[in-house]
Order: structure tokens, then sequence, then C-alpha cells
């Protein structure tokens, strides 16, 4: 099968490589120091125990040009960040029409609805991605840990939709990932959120490592406070929490349900033997100085149900609102450092 990859940067790059050295055909669409790169040497992958030289990628910094190459991918796969698929899927459906294809990887609720406004919801496949992933220098993506892999789903529940999940979860497998198709996408990003909201919004407010978020009392009272709310709303959708490949996300569930202490003492144990001292992705666009947040689609996305459910989340608008009138300027971050 082709893919084409829009927006590999680090998750983007580690995905087309790896189906690339499983013999699927890849294009990659990014931005001209990566993408340069990868055209002049290849795509360096470093893998936990190896690392590969990924030469055969078709690579182009736009959609135009890509078009022109007559590539014809069958499936594109999202993989920019969330505050981008507007202005990606209108892109797309100018250059290359209604009849595309796509999955989504990306963090956050609301990517599949907004696709499939433009693609429709029998062409838009749900993915979530429980791997943690660097872009070490133009040209170079590390896969940080053996854990994870990509949790897949499709957003229209027909025969044919299922039949093509399925393809993808064993193109996914040939290609060294673990992987699981799930009945309900809805399910599959919430449950994904659980685990994006943990010590992410708090380290970009805060300026501290998740390790020291939940060193600290106050801060991971915060935290436990902000995953029950989530749980309350994925609860009155009617949705469950899903277990997502190497995550046991309702453990995890129980564990924030559990007093202060006892959760507490669990999760950093949990945190220092895994993420540590590495800073979360919205602390990493805050430090790049980028005028737009993912904490829109996700501590975001809590408020939002929030008021349409009549849950109150204070713990969600605190983050939400903090961190995007500090991303907007309207709030000064040294302010909140502690």
């Amino acid at each position: 099968m082709k893919f084409a990859i829009i927006g590999a940067g680090s998750v983007g790059s580690l995905i087309g490589g790896k189906l690339s050295l499983s013999g699927e055909g890849v294009a990659l669409i990014g931005r001209n120091h990566h993408i340069a790169k990868v055209r002049n040497v290849g795509l360096i992958i470093e893998l936990p125990k190896e690392k590969k030289l990924v030469k055969n990628l078709f690579a182009f910094t736009n959609l135009t040009d890509f078009k022109k190459s007559q590539f014809n991918p069958q499936f594109f796969i999202f993989t920019m960040k969330s505050y981008s698929t507007k202005q990606s899927c209108e892109e797309l459906l100018e250059v290359f029409g209604k009849k595309c294809s796509i999955l989504t990887l990306q963090n956050g609720i609301g990517n599949e609805e907004t696709i499939s406004s433009y693609f429709s919801s029998e062409k838009t496949f749900s993915g979530a991605l429980t791997m943690s992933v660097s872009l070490v220098e133009p040209g170079r993506v590390r896969q940080n840990t053996s854990k994870g892999g990509i949790g897949l789903a499709p957003v229209e529940i027909k025969n044919k939709t299922k039949e093509i999940a399925n393809s993808l979860n064993k193109i996914f497998k040939e290609a060294r990932f673990k992987t699981k198709v799930f009945k309900n996408y809805r399910e599959l990003k919430w449950s994904k959120l659980l685990l994006n909201i943990i010590a992410n919004v708090s380290s970009a407010i805060y300026d501290l490592s998740p390790l020291k978020i939940s060193n600290n009392n106050e801060l991971f009272l915060q935290e436990q406070m902000a995953f029950r709310e989530a749980c309350k709303i994925i609860s009155k959708l009617g949705l469950g929490i899903v277990n997502l490949p190497d995550y046991n996300v309702n453990l995890l569930k129980f564990v924030m349900n559990l007093p202060q202490p006892i959760a507490q003492l669990i999760v950093k144990n949990k945190i220092g033997k895994s993420r540590g001292e590495k800073m979360p992705s919205l602390w990493q666009d805050l430090k790049k100085g980028k005028k737009f947040s993912e904490v829109e689609v996700l501590n975001g996305a809590v408020v939002k149900y929030g008021q349409r459910l009549q849950i109150n989340t204070p713990a969600n608008d605190f983050f939400y609102h903090t961190l995007k009138n500090i991303v907007e300027g309207k709030l000064n971050r040294e302010n909140f450092k502690i």
C-alpha cells in the first residue's frame, strides 16, 4: 500500500520510515530542513536496539509538488499538530479532491469530526499512538522506548471500514508496531486523552518536568482532580475506557481514584521510570514560541464537554484557560513558576 504522511516530523517520520522498511510505499510531506536531509541522505531511525537508514522515501515540502510526482497514495496519514488539522484538510481537498482516505494519529478530541466534515466519515480512520518519539535533528528520529504501539478504529462502522481497519492493522504489525483494532473510535481517543493530560499542561504552565510535578503534593492534587473530571465526562458520554497498546488505562484510572498519598507514590514512581525529566509536548510548543497549543483539544475538550453536559471541571478549566492565555500573551508565565 502507498502512504503519504502529512506533517512528517518525529512521529510521522518514524511511522513512515518503519512502513517503508516493511515494504510499503511512503512519501513524507514536512518542513524544509527535515525534508532536505531526507532527500539528500535518507532518514535515520534510532530504535531501542538498532539504528536504520531509510533511503527509499519520497519527500516533499508541499502537496502541490507531491501531486505532480504521481505517487498516488491510497492513504494519507495525519501526524501534524491538531491546531493545523483544518488548514491541512483544506489544502488536501484543494489539491487531491474529496476521495482521500485519511488515518489520523493526532492527539486530542475532535480531529476525526473535522476530517469527516471534509472527506466523509467512511473515509476517515482514527488512531492513537502510545510511543515516545523525538526528532533528534533534521533527518534523524528516535523511538525513545520499546513500549507502546498504535490503536486503530474506523469512524463509521461498516463491513467495508472494518475490513480496511483490519488491513491497516496487519500492515502496521508487519512494520513492527504493536497494534490493536478498537470498535469505538471515541473510546480510543478519550482513553488516549487520559494519558495525554497527565503532567502535560502543568509542565508547560509551571515550567517543571513531569517528575517534579508528581513530587509536588499540591500540583499532583491538581493532576488528580483534572484526571477525575475527564473520567466523569467519559462516563457521562456513555463511553468506556479501553486499554491501549502497552498501557493499562483502566488500571491508571483505578490508581488516580485512590487517596492522594497512595496515588501520588505510585504515579511518581511510574513517571520516574518512564518520562522522568523529559519535557512533554505542550511545554515543547511553548518553548518554541508557537502561537497555538494542543491544550485546546486536550484539557479544553474536557472543559467544553463539561459545559455541554453540565459537569463542573474546575481543574481542567484552570489548566486550559491559564495555558491558553500564556500562549496568547495575556498572562506572564513567570508568575506561575515555582
